[in-house]
This record gives C-alpha cells, sequence and structure tokens, in this order.
C-alpha cells in the first residue's frame, strides 16, 4: 500500500478525470459518500451533526455530506466559511444544498460551540493547504478542538500539510480521519494529543491501481511505515467503488 503525498493526490484526480471521463462533481460525491458510510458505521448518537466547512473542494465535499446526512433525517447545520469564494464543484454542492432541510450559518468573527452536536465534521481545508492557520480560522479550529464530542476530518485534519510530517501550527485533533484513494502522509505521524489525528485512519479505494502506479514517485511505501494507531481498511469495503473514483 502506499501513502500518497497532496501532488500525487492532485495527479490521481486529474488522470481519473482526463483518461476515465468521469467528472470531477462525481469525485466529490464519491467522496461524500464514504464519510456518510462510516458516519453510518459508528456506534454512537448522531442525530445531531454540524459541518463546518471551508471555500474549496473540502468545503465542497462537507456541503455534499450535509445533503446525504439530511436524507437520512439527520439534524444537521453547516457553518460556512467565505461562501462568497466558493467556485466550480464547491459551488455547485452548496447551491443545491440550500434546497434542502439544512441549517446553513455563514461564519463571521465569532467562533460557535460545539457541544450540543454528536458529531462535528471537519471540511476546512483539503491536503492541499499550506503554512500556519492564524486568526479566526485558528479560534474555529480551537472550538472544534476544545468542545466537540466526537471529530470527523475529511481526507486529512484542517491544518496540517499534505506533503510534510511537520505540524506548524494549530490543526484539528480528530477522532477519526476519512481520507479517499490512498492513505496521506500526515495522519500517520502527528503527535497524539486530546484524541489524535493519528488515532484512526479509514479509507476507500476508489482509484484504480495501475493509474496510479504511473507516478510511483510520488509513493512512500506503507511497509515504512508504524502502523500503529492505523486502522486499516474500510468497515464497509462493498462501498469502495473501486472503478469510480
Amino acid at each position: 500500500m502506499e501513502i500518497l503525498s497532496s501532488s500525487s493526490m492532485a495527479e490521481a484526480d486529474r488522470l481519473t478525470i482526463q483518461e476515465t471521463g468521469i467528472p470531477s462533481a462525481v469525485l466529490m460525491e464519491n467522496a461524500a459518500a464514504g464519510v456518510f458510510d462510516y458516519i453510518s458505521s459508528l456506534e454512537i448518537p448522531k442525530d445531531r451533526i454540524a459541518i463546518t466547512a471551508g471555500c474549496g473542494n473540502n468545503g465542497g465535499d462537507g456541503f455534499a455530506l450535509a445533503r446525504r446526512l439530511a436524507n437520512a433525517d439527520c439534524i444537521v447545520d453547516v457553518f460556512v466559511c467565505q461562501p462568497e469564494k466558493l467556485k466550480g464543484d464547491a459551488k455547485l454542492n452548496y447551491d443545491i444544498l440550500l434546497k434542502f432541510p439544512v441549517s446553513i450559518i455563514e461564519l463571521d468573527d465569532e467562533a460557535p460551540l460545539f457541544d450540543s452536536y454528536d458529531i462535528t465534521v471537519d471540511a476546512l481545508f483539503g491536503t492541499g493547504f499550506k503554512g500556519e492557520i492564524t486568526g479566526f480560522y485558528a479560534a474555529l479550529i480551537e472550538s472544534v478542538n476544545e468542545t466537540s464530542n466526537f471529530v470527523i476530518s475529511i481526507d486529512i485534519p484542517s491544518g496540517l500539510s499534505g506533503s510534510s510530517h511537520n505540524v506548524s501550527g494549530i490543526c484539528v485533533d480528530a477522532d477519526a480521519t476519512v481520507t479517499f484513494c490512498r492513505p496521506k502522509i500526515p495522519p500517520l505521524h502527528v503527535p497524539r494529543q486530546k484524541n489524535s489525528a493519528a488515532r484512526w485512519q479509514w479509507w476507500t479505494y476508489p482509484y484504480r491501481t495501475s493509474m496510479l502506479r504511473r507516478f510511483l514517485t510520488g509513493f512512500t511505501s506503507l511497509r515504512k511505515i508504524s502502523f500503529r494507531g492505523l486502522q486499516k481498511e474500510s468497515p464497509i469495503p462493498t462501498r469502495e467503488h473501486t472503478d469510480t473514483r
């Protein structure tokens, strides 16, 4: 099994879209389906769910997830950061979500509390994030870490770089990380905090291995990585969608 960097993940997306003709919006829908399946498998309360969504594709995954949760009769509140900056597939899924029974709260300068929710979903930043989170986003992540009952990060805990093991500032301290295609570098190496972004790693396998192996230079062998705290396979293998992402 390989570990992907952010650049390798971007190339996997590009090849999938270019060579199979699968639209990027379908990839986003598959990502949401994977997170939804994971939430459905949890043996914890999940009636009230908060989703913190950024203005990139990670936020778009969160919007698509919110729609699925609403269809499953969950009470869902989506906290949106800078919706005016949404574009592409993220904007598409945001516009669709407006037609569903979901509360959408635009965040300004005060971070909300999440202790009234069974689950908080982190959909702020994806694997392409670089730098250090400061200002309002830092306060928002601090609130997620301190007041949430159970935190799930989509693809990678927000605040981590998708190409480095280093933690340069605050990051989401997730109870679980649902990632796609292959495991990513950071969740295997993040120092343990309250619950640890590294404690649980769950992923789907929707990309074709033959396509991925065309750029092996972007891979790190999982044999070289410690398995401590790593859940190695999906608990719901029937939803792998092997040839569609």
